[in-house]
Parts: structure tokens; C-alpha cells; sequence
């Protein structure tokens, strides 16, 4: 649905996908924990990796498509691109492209991985012949960089075989205290100044071979257990609340090896074998035979787990193997060794948790273990540990080849209650006239002034007041949350007036206003439009604005009679009405009619049409369109494309071979050309046929300096962006989830930063989609970074992303999902603190400002291709965190804004000193203070301090300090948030509010790793505060009372505090009520 606007982390978990290797949406390549990262050594030896931070991956990249993968962009100076297909579920082929213009000087271009020397690869084979890994350091090369055809390694168990004609070099890198050794892929040709690069691939990852025993005759008990203590049905006998009825029968497969989980339905209600010596209703002891193979199988792999388990090293169990000649051995199975409780479960040496799942009671899990057995047993016995009450409960087992290496699973990750975090009490409301009731803030009705113009700074203002300047802040209700009963819709308008929003944008609401019965995508549902008109009004009527984009997903139908879908095939997201409504008479008239027939429709409920009401105050043409960067997204319709470029270049004169081929500047002013050509056509419809009042915007995706001479015809501008937007390796929108879990703040404040250069000065600018996504655990910087940077930068609108999507969790109390933050207390705090700080000016714009410029002669010159060019220089966007940037064409001005051409080298030079200096100490130490002083960044210490007369807030973990606020022994990463509520100066200020935001999740919150970037679900109710401290001095009069606040607003009592030598001093502790408390009332 959103494109990400900056490179996430695409690792994948290889425990969640087929054995096999899989790529990241760079374009390196994973096997397990392993990874492979394209190298480039530049002659004096420094190195460029591939990886988040280099690689601009062109628009609609990476693919992914029934088991073929592709992506292409640019990095490090080559144009770059790969392709992989799945060869088998355990082989993949791989393809990685490269070309420079200029060439880049290489030492070495290489895909390097580093296998780890404290746990080294048992045996490595290049071309058949065995190279020795050392247990200590001997020699730097343990392998010419020569080439070979053919490397296999042994890894988690399984074996790596990787060809193909590459350079090949292996490295002991303890030399320089790294604990792994290197080995380097090279690319052909793998050095020099390389114009052109490639290296093909061809990478299996073998299983070891296994023979199931079969344990089906020995079972004596079921997964489910219906009565508690009964002495018979399933799993340990503990009820239906504790029992391992969600194990699923089938294949289970964990570090290459398979089991079969039996179905009790197909085995007289027995799948698993439990044994005990001490609780007599359990047999001590079974003994099964083992079927006859073929060459010996020296290892035991066993899929068990224990409950009432004894303390670590005493004995669960034991194994006796008997073998065909006569021989016996026992293998004793001790806890904390080999296997540990099913209740609350986590790996052991020789005990790796290989599946884990959740009753009603705890989180469970299975331990996979492996036995050294010498040979392939003839019969097995598993016999219970005499004396106590421990149950040894065996799922599994099965015998193969090789040794597993079982420290290489990592166990899930679950959020809780307990140590770290409490319940927290939250139904969704704000109680009416608490301090947390911000609707004070709105003037109603929406459109009292006449509509929203555009004044001579460029800010909004209004027709019938122009001295009144209007900044929006507010969210996007996404799909059918737009179409409420009015119940819900006044719950809802309710509860966005007391957060103080006073903008709604409508996003992606089209598909629910159709008929689905019709055969074109034009004929509006009478019932949805009503609830449309409906929640528009009752906004309206509450001060709230709204905004819309006029496409942004409606599905064309047949009946839409569009020529150029006509014997084409577009996916769900395809969104191709984006590019066709630029190149397609039909489709132009399509997105007319539609816009015709909503906007001349009368609201019955306000007696005006939207094209009339002022309350309407801005329509975006169509949703992330600019062709710059999706000309190419669906290919059927480049040809197209293609053809209106040769009519381009034949009309200009310039119809040449080399022009034709061309994808750089010619063809990135020939789209902008286009887009021009569309915008214009589509104003003049809505403002002469429509008679529209709104303000028009488009191209709501992307900062490339590229896009400035069509945003030039805009109204206004606008941008997206997004703080770990999630990714997803197995399917589109489906779990498990992907995070990079990075705080933006360490990236010198990425978001909002990013979007800092789009503004044309002299016009406003808003941003219709932001969003710090959960669970991001760094989610918490967003209020300051947001709110205090749109401030500085003097920014006319803010819009998260989004209220919800859909109208189910508007109606009934959930847990926060996704985006949406309808049930996100933390989010919702958040709104308060960015409401004051930019919709209310508590943060001062900067008055230094610069604008980026370069003449039609430099665009001509960009390489291209479109996608990938004209990306703001970073240099440029951090002069943002000092004062105001932005853009101006090559013979615009504008009052108090300094051009300067970031395109030229030195162009620093000629910036103020102050500005260099702000510059160079941000280089230095990663430290960097706004002009005006209000906002201090440090990028290597992870926070942000905003101080200003009315607010200061703190985003750190630790010690800060500001002119009246002294936060001290901050337990967790916080944001804590000073805040006048009576728009006095804090020091004069007699109703103050503080903020204590740290993580927030929801109860059996559930991570694939302990990183937590692998989201796997979402948890249930309750919702979770993280406990966290941090004691508060402020510098104040005396007399303050200190009470702390529900999260409706209400008092929930009044917290203990000192007030002496002029400070104000108490302690904020989420867990100081048993419901949690982040929010604290000071008054006096």
C-alpha cells in the first residue's frame, strides 16, 4: 500500500522460510544467520558495503513473484541488479549485474561472508579438496584468491554448496582480533576499473539424511487434554487450559531435520509418548524398534521436552540404544543439558528450542536435542528417571548423519507482565474538559472564514481572514473506516476534537463508496454515501477540515471502458489508473466522472456540495504518482511510455538514437513534461468546470529536486514518510512482519529530515502520511522529532498515518495493529505533544533559510535513470536540523531565503559561518543545535532536546537537562514532555503537563528472535506499559501541586513531591499505579 521512502533491513529468518537460501531485498544474499554482503574494496583497501544505507533501490523494487526475486538500483557508483529464482525448495540460481559510467576503480568486488571461528565449519571443500579452518590463528590466507568453481561448507546442520566460476580468497581475520574467518566471492572481473561486472551462482543447501523412527506404537497419550487430573486423554494431564492442543500433526522441521508429528485422529487419539517413574497414571518406560537403513546413521535427534522438571544436570531420562550386533549403550537425558520445562522454555547447550506456541496458561515450547548413538540402534528405549514427579514428554525422534550444531536456533521472544512490564488501563476516551482535552484548541465550524487560501508567506490562511493563519494536524482514516453508522461516527468525532486535531484526510476510500454490483467503478452505494455525508458534516460542525485524494486505489473495472487495459493483466496493487491517467484520453475522462460525481454531489446534511464547501480544504489529484519514479511499475504499459517520448523528442528536435536510449535528464524532463501536461488539464476541469474551491496538490511521494518544476504548479506541496515501515519475507501483508527496530534520531534525524528539502518557499507544505511505526522500540522519538522539526521548519500541515483502517476496531476497544493508532495510548499522547509543539508555534521557525536550486542545464545532465536520480545531496537536507530549507526553481526568489547550488562543490562556502559551523560540529561529534537554539540533536548518544519558552521534551535514557526541566537516572529510553497547557511561558505557566512515554505493546506480544524485529503476532488485551523511572526537577514557583492522570484525563491521585532551593522535585514511574500512569497535572 506505501512505498517505503528509505532502505529498511531485509534479513530474512531462515527458520520461517524453506531450508534453502534466500535474498534480501538488497540484493545479498542469507543461509540461516549466515549472510553473504557485496563488498567493494576501493584501492586503498576501505570498504562499501551493500546495505541499508547505500543502496537506492529504483521505484517498485525489490520483486517478489512465485519464487523469482529481482532488484535493481544503484550503489557505490555502479548501476546495480539481481535476480534469483527458486531452482528446488533447498536451491536457488543467482544473478548480480553491475555497471559504472565512469568506471569505478576497484581493489576487490566480492561477495564476502564471515563464518564464525569459535564455531567453524566442520569440514570446507574448494573444488573437491579439503581446507583446513585452524582452531587458532596461523596465517592470514588460508586460500589463494584464485579461481575455482565449486565451495561447500557445513552450516546448522546442513551442507552449503555454492558454484559457479568465481575468485575465491579465505582469510583468517583473528589477525586483527576478528573472530571469524573471511571468504570473498569475487565478481568477474573481480578488480581494476570496472566498467562492467558479474557473477552468476548457482547455491543448494543440502539436509542432513534422516530416517524417522517410527514412535507411533509406543504413544500413549493425545495433545489434548479435556479434564484435569483424570488419568487419561492427552499431554501431561493437566486440563484443558495447559495442555498442547494447537501442536498441529504433519511435518515439523527444525535445522534441516524433519519430524513427523502424528495425528491423534489417525492413531487412536495417540501422538506423543509421556513417561514418568514418580506419577504412576504415565508408563516408566517404552521401547520401540528402528527400521533398517542403508549405510549408518550415527546420531539421535530428538523432539521432547520435560514438565515438573527436575533441577539442572539431574537425569529426566534415559536413552538405551541396542544394536544389531548385540552391543548396548545408554545416553542419560539431564536437565538443563538436553531438554528443560515445556513452560516458559529457552534453549540449552544441548537442548535448542526448535517450536514454541501458546495455551491459555504460559508460552510453550519443544527442545530439539541430539545423541551421539555411533551407529543405527536396532531398538531404542526411553526410560523415565526413577524417583520425583518429573514427566518426560517425546513428540519425535529421528536418526541421521551428522552432528547438529544446536546453539544456531534462537528462540522466540514474547512480551509480558512481569519484571519489565505492567498492565495498563486504556478504554480510548478523554473525559470532557480534563487536562488532556485539547478540543479547547478548535474554532468551529470548519469554513467559518470562507475557504482556506494561500497568503502572501505562504502559509494557509483564509478568504474572509486573512490575518488568521491555519496549520493542520490530524490523521488519515483509511478503506471502510470512512463509512460509520452515526453512533460510531460521533464516538469517533468525539474523540478526535478532544485530541485537538482539526484535519481529517480521506485516504483510499473510494473502493467502499462503489456499488459493488456495477459493472464500472463510478456508481456510488446510496448507503455509503450517506455515511459519508455524515462523517463529513459532523467533522465540519466540530472545526475539523478535511482532505482527500481523488484517486488513490479504486479498483477499474470492464465497465470503466479504459482502451489501454484492454487485453492486459494488472495485479491488486498494480494501482495503474497512476500512469495511465497521464497518457489515456478514456482514463482522463474515468478520473473525471469520478470526480465530477462526487464532488457536485449535495451533501444533505450540510446543504452544499463538496466542490463548494469550504470545510473541504484541499484535494490531492492522484496518491504517490510521480512518473519519475513509476513510469516503469507496470509493464504493459512502458510501450506507451516509450512512444510518447520518441513524440517528445521529435517535437523538440532532439529525435536521435542516443536520446532515445536515453533514461537520464532528456527523459526525466519528458516525464515531467507529461505530469505537467495532466495536472493542468485536471486543474482546469475541477477550478472551470467544477467551479471547485479547494486547493489543489499532487505528487504526494518522494524528495527528488527532480520533481520541483511540476510541483511548481501546485497550490501546495506535500510528501510522505515513514520510520520503519514494515517489510514482509514471506508474503505481501502477511506476518511474520519485518522491522530494522533503528532509531531515527542515531540517523541524524532521518524522519523528518528526508523531507525536509521538497518545500517550495513561498508555498505551504504539509505531510499527508508520517508515521514512527509500532514496534518499532525507538517509536517514542516521533512526538519531538516530528512536532519540533515541522515547527522549525515552519510547515502548514501534519497527517499520521493513520487512524485506522478499518471501521471494526473504531467500534469495539482493541489492541494497537499496524499503522493505526485508534487504540495507541502512547501514539495519542504523542498527538498532544506534537499539537502544541507545531499546531500551536511553541517551537519558533528558524530565521536562517536556504534554498536548493540548479538550472535546467544540470538536470539535462543527470545519468538517470529517473527512479534512482535526483535525490537531495545529504549534505543539503542536514543544513534542515539548523534552519529552515527548501527549493526554489533557477529564477525564483523569495523574502529572507538564501539560494545555493548543492549540485557545485564548495557550495558550503558560501553559507553564513554560523550554518558551517552547525555543519561541522554535526560532522565531528554527531551533535547539532537549530538556529535560534530550541532544538539539540546528538545522533551518537541517541537524543533529542527541545527546549522553548512554553515546552521542553527530552527523548534519552540516563541524564538531560534543559532551562527548567532536570530529568536524572532515566531507567528506559523515554520521551518526557514539559508542556504548558495555558500558552504561558512555563515559568509563569499555573497548569503545566508532563508526558512519561516509554514502549508500549500488547500482551503475548510475539517476536521470531530476540531482536524483536520479527513480528510474528500482534498479542491480545491487556495492553502493556514498559516500566520505567525517571526523577523530575523543575525550575518553578512555588506552589505546585503534582496529581497524577489517567489516560482519559481523569485524577488518579496526587504524587508525592518537594519543593525547595526554587525546584520542584518528584519521581515519574510508569508503574507507581497498579493501571500505569504516564501523565502527570501540575497546577497552582
Amino acid at each position: 500500500m506505501k512505498k517505503i521512502l528509505m532502505s529498511l533491513l531485509l534479513s530474512i529468518a531462515a527458520l520461517l522460510l524453506p531450508a534453502g537460501p534466500v535474498v534480501d531485498g538488497n540484493g545479498n544474499l542469507q543461509i540461516g544467520k549466515l549472510a553473504l554482503r557485496w563488498t567493494c574494496y576501493a584501492p586503498d583497501w576501505s570498504a562499501a558495503v551493500l546495505g541499508n544505507d547505500s543502496f537506492k533501490a529504483a521505484p517498485g523494487f525489490p520483486r517478489y513473484n512465485s519464487g523469482e526475486f529481482e532488484t535493481a538500483g544503484t550503489w557505490n557508483g555502479f548501476r546495480f541488479t539481481v535476480t534469483a529464482a527458486a531452482v528446488k525448495e533447498d536451491t536457488i540460481t543467482y544473478s548480480a549485474r553491475f555497471k559504472a559510467n565512469p568506471p569505478v576503480e576497484t581493489r576487490t568486488l566480492a561477495l564476502v561472508m564471515n563464518l564464525p571461528a569459535d564455531t567453524p565449519a566442520p569440514g570446507v571443500l574448494v573444488d573437491g579438496r579439503k581446507i583446513e579452518l585452524p582452531a587458532t590463528f596461523e596465517r592470514i590466507q588460508l586460500f589463494g584468491s584464485r579461481k575455482v568453481h565449486c565451495l561447500q561448507f557445513e552450516l546448522d546442520g546442513r551442507t552449503v554448496t555454492i558454484e559457479g566460476d568465481f575468485t575465491l580468497l579465505i582469510q583468517d581475520d583473528r589477525k586483527w582480533r576478528n573472530n571469524h574467518f573471511v571468504f570473498r566471492l569475487g565478481a568477474d572481473p573481480v578488480s581494476g576499473t570496472l566498467k562492467e561486472a558479474s557473477l552468476d551462482l548457482r547455491l543448494r543447501v543440502a539436509s542432513p539424511r534422516t530416517v524417522a523412527v517410527d514412535l507411533k506404537p509406543a504413544f500413549n497419550m493425545g495433545f489434548r487434554d479435556e479434564k484435569l487430573n483424570d488419568g487419561k486423554g492427552g499431554w501431561t494431564d493437566q486440563g484443558p487450559s495447559n495442555d498442547l492442543s494447537m501442536m498441529k500433526p504433519g511435518k515439523l522441521a527444525a535445522l534441516g531435520v524433519e519430524f513427523d508429528i502424528a495425528d491423534p485422529a489417525r492413531n487412536d487419539g495417540r501422538s506423543c509418548l509421556v513417561l514418568s517413574s514418580g506419577q504412576k497414571k504415565f508408563p516408566a518406560e517404552k521401547t520401540v524398534n528402528c527400521a533398517k537403513t542403508a549405510g549408518e546413521l550415527r546420531y539421535l535427534y530428538l523432539l521432547h521436552a520435560s514438565a515438573w522438571t527436575p533441577a539442572a544436570g539431574q537425569p529426566v531420562g534415559t536413552i538405551a540404544a541396542e544394536y544389531a550386533d548385540g552391543g548396548k549403550k545408554e545416553f542419560p537425558v539431564l536437565a538443563g543439558r538436553d531438554v528443560g520445562n515445556w513452560w516458559q522454555p529457552f534453549s540449552f547447550p544441548n537442548g535448542a528450542l526448535a517450536w514454541t506456541g501458546e495455551n491459555k496458561e504460559s508460552y510453550v515450547g519443544l527442545y530439539l536435542s541430539c545423541f551421539p548413538v555411533g551407529g543405527t540402534p536396532r531398538k531404542l528405549t526411553f526410560r523415565a528417571a526413577s524417583g520425583g514427579d518429573a514427566v518426560w514428554m517425546i513428540l519425535g525422534a529421528t536418526l541421521g548423519d551428522r552432528r547438529l550444531n544446536l546453539n544456531q536456533i534462537e528462540p522466540p521472544s514474547y512480551i509480558v507482565a512481569g519484571n519489565d512490564w505492567l498492565p495498563l488501563d486504556y478504554d480510548g476516551t478523554t473525559a470532557k474538559g480534563s487536562p488532556l482535552d485539547f478540543s479547547v484548541f478548535l474554532d468551529a465550524p470548519a469554513g467559518k472564514y470562507g475557504p482556506v487560501t494561500v497568503n502572501g508567506n505562504g502559509h494557509f490562511s483564509f478568504r474572509d481572514a486573512p490575518e488568521k493563519r491555519i496549520r493542520f494536524f490530524g490523521p488519515n482514516l483509511v478503506g471502510n473506516s470512512s463509512y460509520l453508522d452515526k453512533k460510531t461516527a460521533d464516538d469517533f468525532v468525539t474523540k478526535i476534537a478532544r485530541l485537538g486535531y482539526n484535519t481529517i484526510r480521506f485516504h483510499h476510500f473510494e473502493n467502499d463508496l462503489l456499488d459493488r454490483g456495477s459493472a464500472d467503478s463510478l456508481t456510488f452505494d446510496p448507503q455509503a454515501l450517506d455515511k459519508f455525508d455524515y462523517l463529513f458534516a459532523e467533522l465540519k460542525k466540530h472545526g475539523i477540515y478535511l482532505c482527500l485524494d481523488l484517486y488513490a486505489s479504486r479498483a477499474l473495472r470492464a465497465g470503466d471502458n479504459i482502451e489501454e487495459r484492454n487485453g492486459n493483466s494488472f495485479g491488486r496493487y498494480d494501482f495503474e489508473m497512476k500512469s495511465l491517467v497521464t497518457l489515456s484520453p478514456s482514463a482522463m475522462a474515468n478520473w473525471k466522472e469520478f470526480a465530477r460525481r462526487l464532488l457536485t454531489h449535495r451533501n444533505p446534511y450540510t446543504g452544499l456540495t463538496y466542490a463548494e464547501d469550504p470545510a473541504l480544504y484541499s484535494l490531492n489529484l492522484v496518491n504517490e504518482n510521480p512518473l519519475v519514479s513509476i513510469w516503469n511499475r507496470n509493464p504493459p504499459l512502458i510501450p506507451l511510455f516509450e512512444a510518447k517520448y520518441v513524440e517528445f523528442l521529435k517535437a523538440k528536435g532532439l529525435d536521435t538514437p542516443e536520446n532515445r536510449a536515453s533514461r537520464g535528464g532528456l527523459f526525466i524532463e519528458f516525464l515531467n513534461d507529461l505530469q505537467i501536461r495532466c495536472i493542468e488539464e485536471q486543474k482546469r476541469f475541477l477550478k472551470q468546470e467544477l467551479k471547485l474551491t479547494a486547493l489543489i496538490t499532487d505528487l504526494n511521494m518522494h524528495s527528488k529536486f527532480t520533481l520541483n518544476p511540476v510541483r511548481e504548479q501546485l497550490d501546495f506541496v506535500d510528501n510522505h514518510q515513514y520510520w520503519d515501515h514494515p517489510s514482509f519475507p514471506v508474503r505481501q501483508w502477511g506476518m511474520p512482519y519485518l522491522f530494522s527496530n533503528m532509531s531515527s534520531i542515531a540517523r541524524l534525524a532521518q524522519n523528518p529530515r528526508y523531507l525536509m528539502p521538497t518545500r517550495i518557499f513561498g508555498k505551504p507544505y504539509t505531510v499527508t502520511e508520517f508515521n514512527f511505526c509500532n514496534p518499532n522500540p525507538y517509536r517514542v522519538e516521533a512526538a519531538p522529532l516530528i512536532g519540533g522539526y515541522a515547527g522549525l521548519q515552519d510547515w502548514d500541515g501534519l497527517y499520521r498515518f493513520a487512524w485506522s483502517h478499518n471501521r471494526l476496531n473504531m467500534e469495539k476497544f482493541n489492541i494497537p495493529m499496524g499503522f493505526d493508532i485508534v487504540n495507541d495510548p502512547q501514539a495519542q499522547l504523542a498527538e498532544r505533544i506534537i499539537n502544541l509543539l507545531f499546531t500551536r508555534d511553541y517551537i519558533r521557525p528558524a530565521a536562517p533559510a536556504f534554498a536548493f536550486t540548479c538550472t535546467p542545464e544540470q538536470l539535462r545532465t543527470l545519468a538517470g535513470p529517473p527512479e534512482s536520480d535526483g535525490n537531495y545531496p545529504d549534505a543539503f537536507t542536514e543544513l534542515g536540523l539548523y534552519g529552515r530549507i527548501g527549493t526554489l526553481g533557477p529564477k525564483a526568489t523569495f523574502p529572507g531565503v538564501q539560494k545555493v547550488d548543492p549540485l557545485t562543490s564548495g557550495w558550503q562556502a558560501k553559507l553564513p559561518q554560523a550554518a558551517r559551523a552547525a555543519l561541522a560540529g554535526l560532522e565531528k561529534s554527531g551533535t547539532i543545535t537549530s538556529a535560534g537554539g530550541e532544538i539539540t540533536l546528538d545522533a551518537k548518544a541517541k537524543t533529542l532536546k527541545v527546549v522553548a519558552p512554553k515546552c521542553e521534551v527530552f527523548t534519552f535514557a540516563g541524564n538531560e537537562t534543559g532551562k527548567v526541566m532536570r530529568l536524572s537516572n532515566g531507567s528506559r529510553y523515554q520521551t518526557v514532555a514539559l508542556l504548558s497547557l495555558d500558552s504561558r511561558k512555563l515559568g509563569e505557566s499555573r497548569s503545566l503537563l508532563l508526558i512519561q512515554m516509554p514502549n508500549l505493546a500488547a500482551t503475548k506480544m510475539k517476536f521470531a528472535n530476540r531482536r524483536r524485529n520479527l513480528l510474528e503476532s500482534w498479542g491480545q488485551l491487556p495492553l502493556l506499559l514498559e516500566k520505567c523511572k525517571a526523577d523530575v526537577e523543575l525550575t518553578l514557583p512555588a506552589g505546585f501541586r503534582v496529581e497524577a492522570l489517567k489516560l482519559d484525563g481523569t485524577a488518579a491521585g496526587a504524587v508525592p513531591a518537594a519543593y525547595r532551593d526554587g525546584k520542584l522535585r518528584f519521581t515519574a514511574d510508569t508503574s507507581a499505579r497498579k493501571s500505569g500512569v504516564m501523565v502527570y497535572h501540575l497546577t497552582r
